[in-house]
């Protein structure tokens, strides 16, 4: 990338704009607006399609949590299939997953 003497203004207005934001109370703020973008990616992520494998290790984490909730899952899971969660169309995960974390 080629410099140019003429940027070299607006560069340093920058730097000096970073450096009086890193002096002032006000980093934890920028940094939460900073933060606040990664959250909504995961948020997004958690809408596009479940895997069954994304499924069965949540199935799985919380019946180690509590044993007991083995019988509540597999019922859940039954509304949705009379065989395994395997054979739950995967359009159908995100709402099992959601009754799931409703019930538990």
């Amino acid at each position: 990338m080629e410099k140019r003497w003429e940027d070299v203004p607006n560069l340093l207005n920058e730097i000096l704009g970073e450096l009086k934001l890193l002096n002032s109370g006000n980093v934890k703020q920028e940094t939460e607006q900073i933060e606040k973008p990664k959250q909504e990616v995961k948020e997004e992520k958690q809408d596009q399609q479940l895997t069954h494998d994304e499924v069965k290790d949540f199935c799985l984490e919380l019946n180690r949590q509590n044993p007991a909730n083995k019988d509540k899952i597999k019922s859940i899971i039954s509304k949705f299939t009379d065989g395994k969660l395997m054979d739950v169309p995967s359009d159908k995960l995100p709402d099992l997953k959601a009754q799931i974390e409703a019930a538990l």
